[in-house]
């Protein structure tokens, strides 16, 4: 049994064979790989996110400047002038403001009601230390507990 390997996993095939898979493309071992577009490099990658997302969830959570400082890791002053540039965020704001909506995502699903969700990410709970939900959030070791506690609530698992 032969192995494919991939950059992403390793696909079993049922004959020897000395081809690899490199950027979703099949290349024979010992050869120089076909050269990879510009758009085949970037089709992975997500759009760019501008400012003008981080304004939209400080609508939909009624979140002020301070909230955004702390979530997200913007100054206000810097705050004032990304609402007049409107710039694409730097990778590691980009990446909080993924993690802040996947689990507002979570927890939507979980509660299947805005308001509901909004609600249970402003009270503070005591298994986040007195926190609350959206507090929490500014930190990955808070992220993962409040996900933990989505977890949990969606399967029954409380204790």
């Amino acid at each position: 049994m032969g192995i494919i390997i991939s950059f992403d996993r390793i696909i079993l095939s049922t004959e020897t064979t000395n081809t690899m898979v490199k950027a979703g493309k099949q290349i024979q071992l010992g050869q120089k790989p076909a050269k990879v577009s510009q758009q085949d490099a970037t089709s992975s990658v997500p759009s760019a996110l501008k400012y003008q997302s981080i304004k939209e969830v400080s609508k939909r959570f009624f979140l002020g400047r301070a909230d955004v400082k702390h979530l997200f890791g913007i100054s206000e002053s810097t705050q004032f002038r990304y609402e007049k540039q409107n710039p694409v965020l730097k990778s590691a704001i980009a990446d909080r403001l993924e993690r802040f909506n996947r689990i507002c995502q979570q927890a939507l699903e979980l509660f299947e009601d805005e308001a509901e969700t909004q609600r249970w990410l402003s009270t503070p709970k005591v298994t986040l230390g007195g926190l609350t939900p959206l507090s929490a959030l500014s930190t990955d070791a808070g992220a993962k507990k409040v996900e933990e506690i989505l977890y949990q609530a969606e399967y029954g698992m409380f204790g």
